[in-house]
């Protein structure tokens, strides 16, 4: 008892550092954004380990149009763990072609010790218009037809499993089971003709 007792106390010092140490806070620019994490250093290697709150954002103008972009997240050991949350906003934002979109995009992504775990889904609107010169000033024009996609996807320890459903803007429906492979019999839409097939 007294031999597992000093092998205990042994052992502790080789496993409590990480749990520790002080946060700190970290802060940058950075890709035109600023980005904020907590981390600790690790007293052997002095690494700095992201443990704590993330986040990311980022924020454009240009002409007449906004981009906007946001991160958050947590880190548990140099892991992502948790909930993570992504979102892309546009206002009449410039493309490379002379036309401006507006657009939301919002994403949900479930982690557990930086594995992938649980359900991850994703929405996406956006639309797309020009300026038209008239009258000696540009004007807005209208709208096309506006686009939008969703997708859904379950994990379970870092394997995709369960239903697949993606819209856009029809629904495809694919059933994976639980090592990830897909199963089932679908048919697919082609240009001339429709192809089945069987996993």
């Amino acid at each position: 008892m007294k031999r597992l007792y000093i092998l205990f106390l042994l052992m502790v010092p080789a496993t409590t550092p990480l749990y520790s140490q002080i946060l700190k806070t970290f802060k940058e620019n950075y890709d035109e954004g600023n980005v904020t994490y907590q981390y600790y250093e690790n007293r052997e290697t002095s690494e700095q380990i992201k443990h704590g709150v993330f986040s990311y954002t980022k924020y454009l103008k240009a002409d007449a149009g906004t981009y906007s972009e946001v991160i958050r997240g947590h880190f548990k050991n140099g892991n992502r763990d948790g909930l993570w949350s992504f979102s892309i906003k546009r206002i009449d934002y410039p493309n490379s072609g002379g036309t401006y979109t507006t657009e939301i995009t919002t994403s949900t992504q479930p982690f557990k010790n930086g594995i992938p775990d649980g359900l991850w889904k994703i929405n996406s609107f956006w639309k797309v218009r020009d300026k038209v010169f008239w009258n000696y000033h540009y004007i807005w024009g209208k709208f096309d037809p506006v686009h939008v996609e969703s997708a859904s996807l379950t994990f379970v320890n870092g394997v995709a499993t369960g239903t697949f459903i993606f819209n856009n803007p029809k629904s495809t429906i694919l059933h994976l089971n639980k090592n990830g492979f897909i199963v089932g019999n679908y048919i697919f839409p082609g240009v001339y003709n429709n192809s089945s097939l069987k996993y």
